[in-house]
Order: C-alpha cells, then structure tokens, then sequence
C-alpha cells in the first residue's frame, strides 16, 4: 500500500482518475491479476535461490582442483628458478673461464709475434716500405684521355682511353705483395728462403710498374734490398707517364728580397719612396708585389703571386 500511495502521489491524477483506478485496484479482478503477478515473482525468486545453493557444488570441485595445481605449478616453477639460478652462475663460471683463457692465450700470442717480429729479417721492413711508397704514387697515376672524332661521321662524338684496369690491377697486386711480405715476418723462414720469395715478388711485379716507371724493389748479388731502377722524382714519373701539368715542375726560384716579411710565408717587396722637392707634386707610391713562398720536396722553391 505504501508503495501504491506512493504511485498516486507521483502520478498527480485528478481526483476522480484517483478514485476510479482505486475501484478498479479493489475489485476481485484486480486482486486475482496482483496475487497472480506476487506468486510469479516468488516462483522466480525460489529458482533463483535454487541455483545460489548449488552454485558451490557446482564449481567448489574444480576450484579445489585448480588450487592443486596452481600449487603445483608454483612448485614447479620455484624448482626451475632455483636451476635456472643454478645455472646462471655455472654459466657464469664457464664465461669467466672463456674470458680467462681467450686474454692468456691472446697476451701469449703477443709475445710470440713480438718475439718473431723482433727476430725477423730486417730486408723485409725495406721490401715492404718501398712497395708502400710505390702504391702511394700510383694513386696519382691514373689517366683518362678524351679522343674527339671527326665530324664526318655527321655527329661530333668523344673517344675516351683509360688506364683505370691497369692501376686497378698494380693496386691490387702492391697491397696482396705487401701483406705477403707482412706475413713473412711471423714464418720461420731462413734467409735463402726469404729471398727466394721475395725475388717471386718481384717478377710479378717488375712488368707492371715499369709501365708506370716506378722502381721495383729487388735483392742484389749481395742480398740486399735495392730497386730495380734510378728512382725518379715524382714529377718525372708525372711525365714519363703523361700526365704532368702546367705547374707541377717546381719553379726556379726568384732572386726577390723583401725587407720586412708580414709572415713566415708572406714577403712584401717595398720599394722606397722617392724623396721629392718642397715645389713639385710628390708621384704616387708603387704598390708592392705580394707573393707566397713555397719550399717543394726536392729542395726547389715555388713562388705564387
């Protein structure tokens, strides 16, 4: 009934709605229409409460079960952690024991190079540095001449020629010869057999680097290294194989005195200025003539203006 009140209180029926469904709700029919909705509502409750009560059997069996094996599984998995910590420090103990034996065997490995290098036959260290200066300069030799065709072909069109295969292959063949010679040096080769290879070295050599007139580095009847040819001065080698350019000959040098030089590299040649009489216009100042001083390898001296 309270909740009935309630109902009206909200609804704000007019008075005579009020009292019309309050006849209909007291009515038999309506009383039969409540009472069958009430037992209804019960029936679904009882179900409901039905369903609460077995929900434990129903589900106690396989939690106690899952329990089990959950606590197995942590067993388990405790176990494997305690051999997996095991094995971690085994694996660390090996680790260490690599590491130890890898710097032994690296420090006795020094030392044995150290002593077979140190004990090695000297004519290698000259062997190997003039094919290091030869490769140094064979970098500079390379060529591409351009050919340009005749127009009777009714196009004009340009033929180009390079050296490129040839420095290439000297290259390739000066760094194989100097590794050869690296590794000599840790062999146990006596001095007949060192010559020996290093006489091979240079009749494989020989024909390629006189096509770029570089020396080829040889033992003479004595055994020592020396080269095949007179070594010539970079700039010879420039124009024994074409390729020497306006400005690579060292200049002769200027018999030029500067009389206060602005720095080490920098002179100015000053010239006095005239001493001029009290009537006449004093005549302009000649500028002076600055030039750079550049000592070449050779000795000679290049002067740029």
């Amino acid at each position: 009934m309270f909740e009935l009140k309630q109902f009206f209180d909200k609804a704000n029926f007019s008075k005579q709605d009020e009292a019309s469904i309050r006849t209909f709700l007291e009515s038999p029919e309506a009383t039969k229409i409540l009472a069958r909705a009430e037992q209804e509502n019960v029936e679904k409750r009882r179900a409901l409460r039905t369903h609460l009560d077995a929900i434990d059997a129903k589900y106690d069996k396989g939690i106690d079960a899952a329990c089990k094996a959950a606590v197995e599984a942590v067993k388990a998995r405790e176990a494997a952690e305690a051999q997996l910590a095991v094995a971690k420090a085994e694996e660390w103990r090996l680790r260490s024991a690599v590491d130890a034996l890898e710097s032994i065997k690296g420090k006795e490995a020094r030392e044995l190079r150290q002593q077979l290098t140190d004990s090695r036959d000297m004519r290698l260290d000259d062997f190997w540095m003039y094919l290091d200066s030869a490769k140094d300069k064979l970098r500079h030799l390379g060529r591409v001449t351009a050919f340009p065709l005749g127009p009777w072909t009714g196009q004009k069109s340009i033929r180009y020629e390079t050296n490129a295969d040839e420095v290439s292959a000297l290259s390739t063949a000066l760094k194989e010869a100097m590794a050869d010679v690296e590794h000599m040096t840790l062999l146990p080769l006596s001095r007949a057999e060192v010559s020996e290879r290093l006489t091979a070295v240079t009749h494989k050599l020989e024909p390629m680097m006189d096509a770029f007139s570089l020396p080829t580095p040889r033992l003479d009847e004595n055994g020592a290294v020396t080269l095949s040819r007179e070594r010539l001065k970079f700039v010879e080698v420039l124009r024994d194989n074409g390729l020497l350019e306006r400005g690579d000959e060292p200049a002769k040098p200027l018999a030029v005195q500067a009389t206060s030089p602005k720095s080490p590299t920098v002179k100015r040649v000053a010239r006095q200025k005239p001493t001029a009489p009290a009537q006449k216009a004093v005549p302009p100042v000649k500028k002076a003539i600055a030039y750079t001083e550049v000592r070449m390898g050779d000795g000679s001296k290049r002067l740029y203006f």
